[in-house]
């Protein structure tokens, strides 16, 4: 049995956390597909299409256009969509806490009181 992806249209707006430096997503939607992209660390011009997991969060979160973000690290996409998809309890967000640089950069991924 063949599952149709969702392709994931841009602009693509790639949340990249610094090394022990974390973010808060108050999302409001999420979707996730297949886009086209050219990881920092590959030769120039090799693109590829990887899942990518489309956050969506409020304005006042992120004033400036477009009003998600885009997460395609392989060893955070999982843990982020399990919480997603459990479901995020009224009052909370998703925590990321980068540790290390790309690409073997690792996340812990925790609910927050916001």
């Amino acid at each position: 049995m063949v599952v149709a992806v969702k392709r994931l249209e841009g602009p693509m707006e790639f949340l990249d956390i610094p090394h022990c430096e974390s973010a808060v997503l108050k999302p409001v939607s999420w979707e996730f597909g297949l886009a086209a992209t050219h990881a920092p660390w590959e030769a120039p011009g090799v693109v590829k299409d990887r899942e990518v997991l489309r956050i969506h969060v409020r304005p006042e979160d992120k004033p400036l256009f477009p009003h998600y973000w885009d997460l395609g690290q392989k060893t955070l996409v999982p843990q982020v969509m399990a919480l997603l998809t459990a479901g995020i309890p009224e009052g909370y967000g998703v925590r990321i806490h980068a540790v290390g640089t790309a690409p073997k950069k690792r996340f812990e991924v925790s609910l927050v009181p916001v």
